[in-house]
Order: structure tokens, then sequence, then C-alpha cells
């Protein structure tokens, strides 16, 4: 069963491979963010938790064909090294102003706190990634991105752990990770005059669908 698995992985896998090789190798392309993309912050306060979906998620990627024009394939996207096709940019941009939260009076005291006004947006930018297939799933992957992640003008290298799985000509990556805000210069918010403290730990989760097009300019995604 699991040998059957992993060849249906490895078919779906290279379906999608072959048809996103067949575009890159005309020319320089980039990831979108297909429909029902999501990324969101969880928190804990002295309450109750709380959320903040990114309402608006910018995308700016450049997918490289390889240097002699055959396609691509999983054990390419796995390397890194010259001649070889991969991802070779991937900043992802989320407005702070974007953030939203149905915990009244949270996202305008997590505005200001995060001092939108100097340093409006949350970036991550991949320096390097890998891809291995998943040992108790065959059919999934799991991504390692690494790259440095900005807030409030303060710059801190992670890498962030995710699952891909091929649906069709997208592959959804589903992941999660946590930080401090106290790493990059933020108090943690507070409601109703100090009665209501936040935890310093954020989680920030992200169900994204990526997909393909021609390289034309950044891609925003409007939820």
């Amino acid at each position: 069963m699991t040998t059957q698995i992993s060849r249906i992985g490895r078919l779906a896998l290279g379906t999608a491979m072959l048809l996103w090789s067949t575009l890159a190798s005309l020319g320089e392309w980039e990831l979108t963010l297909g429909e029902g993309s999501k990324l969101w912050l969880e928190g804990d306060s002295s309450i109750h938790k709380y959320e903040s979906d990114a309402q608006v998620i910018e995308l700016d990627s450049v997918i490289s064909a390889k240097a002699d024009g055959t396609p691509l394939d999983p054990s390419a996207l796995a390397q890194r090294g010259p001649g070889l096709g991969s991802v070779s940019r991937f900043v992802l941009v989320i407005p702070i102003d974007e953030l939203k939260s149905p915990t009244k009076g949270l996202s305008r005291q997590m505005h200001n706190t995060m001092n939108y006004k100097e340093h409006p947006e949350i970036v991550f930018t991949m320096k390097d990634y890998k891809v291995a297939p998943n040992p108790v799933a065959p059919e999934k992957y799991q991504i390692a991105a690494t790259g440095v992640l900005t807030l409030n003008g303060t710059d801190q290298t992670v890498t962030l752990e995710m699952t891909g799985v091929v649906q069709g000509d997208q592959v959804n990556v589903v992941g999660t990770t946590e930080l401090l805000m106290s790493q990059y210069g933020i108090p943690p918010p507070t409601l109703f005059l100090g009665r209501i403290k936040t935890d310093d730990k954020v989680v920030i989760k992200w169900n994204m669908n990526l997909g393909l097009k021609s390289k034309e300019r950044s891609v925003t995604t409007k939820l």
C-alpha cells in the first residue's frame, strides 16, 4: 500500500512539475497565490485566545528554468546550484494595517504596537530551501525555507517548516512557526488600559495554494 501511495505521489508531483517545466522553459515565471490562500496570527491573552487574519498577501517570486532548458523535476527543485531550475526569488509581504482581528480594539492596538506607520510591512525574504519526501506520507513533501523575517525594522534569520502536496496544477503548502514579539522590539499589546495583556509569543500559520504564471509583476492576493 505504501509503495502504491508513493507511486501516486511521485506521479502527481511529476505531472505538476512537467506542466511547470514546460512553461518555465519558455522564460522567467513566478509563483502565484491561488484562491483560498490564507495567513493568520494566533496568540493568547490574560482573558482569551485571539486571531488576526491577513486580508492582503503580496508575493514577489521568480522561477528559473534550468540553464540547458531541460524540464524541471522534483530532484532539481530539491537541489541548489548552477544550472539547476529552482525558485530563485521568494519574498512574501504582509501589510500590517491589513491584519484584522474580530477581537474589539485589537487590530488598531496591534498595528500601533507594531509601529506600522514607520515599518508598515512584515516581510519574509527566502535565502535557501530544501525539499524532501515525507517519510510518513509519501504523497506529501517536507519543505524547509530559510530566510530573513523583517518586522518593526528588525531582521531575524528563521527557518519555516511546511508540508507540500500537489493538487492538480497547484502545490498546497501548510505550515506554522512561532516568534516572540520582544525579539523584534515589540511590547505585547494591551487592551482596556492594561487590564487585558497579551502573551509575548505569537504563532504564524499559513495555508497557501501556489500556481505558476508568466513573470510580469508581483502578485497581490486580497483575501
